[in-house]
């Protein structure tokens, strides 16, 4: 436990200054930035940590990302000083800031300039530290003089809230800059890829969820591009394939989401070649490649890959079948089982492979029914499953004869319920 605990959390106000010229330039603020705490071994060795995009308290007022890149200019000079050091006695410590200034983008971060899309501006830091106490903590303040434009304030427009550093940049210019550590950290010799691959898939994921389809391709391109040029060490082989071909997937969808489905077709058939064999390894996780198969079915309609997407009901069905019921899941096993024969008969009557959906469906309506007569069987669930596949896969189809099957096991059913 440190000894003092320094006020570090408090705000500190941007003080700006108006001025003329030389144009674009009418604005110099006075900006304190702390950077953000960092955790390095206390071992006696000199670390160098270089920290990018470093989002200040300084947002410029009627910041447009899309005006002439000449008003988004800056010119800057910081000053960075130790605000705070605690460490137990006796021991060795070294704190240096070699360079700071005004970010710096990196090609395929989607930023141009030291400003992110809100206006906010960024800070890097080059710096070192060493220590060899159990106990140490520190901070560094860095001040800086910046010269920027900022756009006249519409008359009677309400003004701005006062910023701080503490209510961060955008969601987008953070994960950009969240994928420029990521492709840093890719580079380096030991680097877990697969982990990496994974946690940048979850980074595009969150970024799809907050609706930015485009600003979510680029993390899920660098975990394809970084696993699918990864050589796994022995022992690793069969998590790098279901990594890849999950990567594969979801790159696929964001595509997909992005508008771009010329980009995104061609990634459909290396992923489903992925889960069929990461399927037949042994050790194979079968309900993690029955899900991405049943998983990868709706993408790949979408984009209008039917024949894909029989491969994958296909393939989630051929695992299904394989899957052994844990103690006290055989109903749900079987109830699946139907379902996904179910689904095959839907995806084979998007391709008019009538011959086989047929059969297919008869054996499915058979399944709902033995699954009903189980004891502790869920008699309302088969009901409504008969009844979606007479009404929305076999009657558009014309297969009347076995829509009126499987209506008339619903019939039986409810009538026995």
């Amino acid at each position: 436990m440190l000894p003092y605990r320094f006020p570090l959390s408090e705000p500190t106000p941007v003080v700006r200054i108006p001025i003329k010229g030389p144009p674009p330039f009418n604005m110099v603020a006075v900006v304190h930035t702390r950077l953000p705490g960092l955790v390095t071994p206390a071992d006696g060795n000199i670390r160098r940590l270089q920290i990018r995009g470093i989002p200040t308290a300084l947002r410029v007022r009627g910041f447009d990302p899309g005006a002439d890149p000449a008003l988004h200019e800056a010119r800057s000079s910081s000053a960075p000083s130790v605000r705070m050091l605690q460490a137990s006695d006796d021991g060795d410590f070294l704190v240096a800031c070699d360079a700071t200034g005004q970010h710096q983008p990196m090609p395929g971060s989607g930023l141009t300039t030291c400003f992110d899309d809100d206006g906010r501006w960024l800070l890097d830091a080059d710096t070192a530290n060493m220590a060899d106490g159990v106990i140490w903590a520190c901070a560094v303040e860095v001040t800086s003089w910046v010269m920027f434009h900022e756009p006249a304030a519409v008359a009677g427009a309400p003004q701005p809230a006062p910023s701080t550093a503490e209510e961060g940049s955008s969601l987008a210019t953070q994960a950009r800059l969240l994928v420029d550590h990521y492709r840093d950290y890719l580079t380096r010799p030991g680097a877990d890829v697969v982990q990496a691959g994974r946690e940048l898939s979850q980074l595009s994921g969150q970024l799809a969820a907050a609706h930015l389809p485009r600003d979510a391709v680029t993390p899920q391109q660098m975990a394809t591009d970084a696993l699918a040029a990864f050589q796994p060490p022995e022992g690793g082989a069969t998590e790098h394939v279901i990594a890849l071909a999950e990567a594969r997937h979801n790159l696929l969808v964001r595509l997909f989401e992005s508008g771009m489905d010329a980009q995104a077709a061609p990634l459909a058939e290396p992923a489903l070649s992925g889960y069929r064999t990461y399927a037949e390894r042994e050790g194979a996780d079968l309900f993690r490649v029955q899900r991405d198969f049943a998983e990868f079915v709706k993408p790949l309609l979408a984009i209008g890959l039917a024949d894909a997407a029989l491969v994958a009901q296909r393939g989630a069905l051929s695992v299904l079948q394989r899957m052994v019921p844990s103690a006290g899941g055989e109903l749900e096993h079987e109830i699946s089982l139907a379902e996904a024969r179910h689904n095959l008969v839907a995806r084979l009557l998007d391709v008019q492979l009538v011959a086989e959906a047929r059969p297919t469906a008869a054996a499915t309506i058979r399944a709902y029914q033995d699954y009903a007569a189980r004891p502790g069987a869920d008699v309302e669930r088969a009901v409504r499953n008969l009844r979606e596949l007479a009404s929305v896969v076999l009657t558009p189809a014309q297969l009347t004869d076995l829509a009126a099957q499987a209506n008339e096991a619903a019939d039986s059913l409810q009538l026995r319920g």
